[in-house]
C-alpha cells in the first residue's frame, strides 16, 4: 500500500479521498496523504458500510 497508495478502489460517497483494499474477508479503509498512510477503519467484508456512512462512522 506505501508504494502504491493510490491502489485501493475509491470510496468519495463515504468521505473524501476515502480508499478501501480488501484482504481476505476484512476490508481497510484509508486516506493516502503525501508521507503517510492513515488508516481509517478495518471492518469485517459482512458490515453494512452504507449504514455506518449514514451515521457519520466515516467522519474525521
Amino acid at each position: 500500500m506505501q508504494s502504491f497508495p493510490l491502489m485501493g478502489v475509491s470510496r468519495e460517497k463515504l468521505a473524501p479521498g476515502l480508499r478501501v483494499l480488501f484482504h481476505r474477508d476484512h476490508a481497510v479503509y484509508y486516506l493516502p496523504q503525501i508521507d503517510e498512510i492513515v488508516i481509517v477503519r478495518v471492518l469485517h467484508g459482512a458490515r453494512d458500510v452504507a449504514s455506518l456512512a449514514e451515521r457519520g462512522e466515516f467522519v474525521f
